[in-house]
């Protein structure tokens, strides 16, 4: 019975398995598409398997960047970005020094199917992680079945999110509300979307609760979620240009109890240097057998 090494990492309980992938090992599986979303599928469940929201293949790069990043989702679906995920390879390639003399400035540059990523640890822990610009959609009303309507903003931060105010999202169902949002007509076209439930505390300060497509639960963290509901609060609550131009961040408190800050600055229609600060850490290393 052949062992295959693995690490777990965790960014704010938004949970990992990661696979070294630089000598091109799983390649075969990488390519074997109904193989790989069984096996990843089966790796990711929780009471049965490792237990994770997804699993990412990290591999070497060319043309600029360090490492490339595969990501998929826990139900096996690939997906082309995912912010602490981004965020647990980069620290985990820094800590193993699998760029050698490359990463030892720290900051590490990751190819992802969304575009550029660009990491650099703050201290042990804690990371800040820019992101391609997202991109700002029309605001959105969508109806239910039952005939009730919900108002939300579109957003594109690599994956598709949805962002919807509520007063309180300790009183939101998130598993219910989150399942009939996420797979609606209104969103098939780009297989449907992530629901972000968001409570405005102040200028510059959120809850965020995040039903994830792959996952199709509730996620403790979720990262580009943070970054859409930031910029999307940003604008909704016509804070002060402070926000707009980096200088201060936008605390998102999430329901794994750590803190995310986003910054990102203004210009003209489109959002630069968009970035979220949060703490990475390994959970464990181990094998799995095939």
């Amino acid at each position: 019975m052949s062992a295959i090494p693995f690490y777990k990492m965790t960014a704010g309980g938004n949970d990992f398995i990661v696979f070294d992938n630089r000598d091109g090992r799983h390649d075969g599986v990488l390519a074997a598409q109904a193989t790989r979303t069984d096996l990843i599928a089966r790796r990711c469940r929780r009471g049965y398997g490792v237990g994770a929201d997804g699993v990412i293949f990290g591999a070497l790069a060319t043309g600029g960047a360090g490492l490339t990043m595969r990501y998929f989702d826990a139900d096996g679906s690939e997906a082309p970005l995912c912010g602490n995920g981004a965020t647990c390879l980069m620290k985990l390639a820094l800590d193993e020094r699998w760029l050698g003399d490359d990463s030892a400035d720290g900051e590490i540059l990751l190819q992802t199917a969304a575009g550029l990523v660009r990491g650099k640890p703050l201290d042990n822990s804690r990371w800040q992680t820019f992101v391609p610009p997202p991109v700002e959609e029309s605001p959105v009303e969508v109806r239910l079945e039952n005939g009730e309507k919900v108002s939300g903003d579109y957003w594109r931060v690599g994956v598709p999110h949805l962002v919807v105010f509520v007063a309180a999202v300790a009183t939101v169902d998130v598993r219910r509300r989150g399942r009939e949002l996420r797979r609606h007509p209104q969103f098939a076209a780009v297989g449907g979307v992530n629901v972000n439930f968001v409570e405005i505390i102040a200028a510059g300060e959120i809850r965020l609760r995040t039903f994830e497509t792959g996952v199709e639960d509730e996620t403790l963290s979720c990262g580009t979620g943070s970054i859409a509901s930031a910029l999307a609060a940003w604008r909704r609550g016509k804070w002060a240009d402070v926000f707009a131009g980096g200088a201060l961040p936008v605390r998102v408190h999430s329901q794994g109890g750590e803190d995310l800050q986003i910054r990102f600055t203004r210009a003209g229609e489109r959002f630069e240097n968009v970035n979220l600060e949060t703490a990475a850490y390994g959970v464990c290393v181990g094998e799995l057998f095939a």
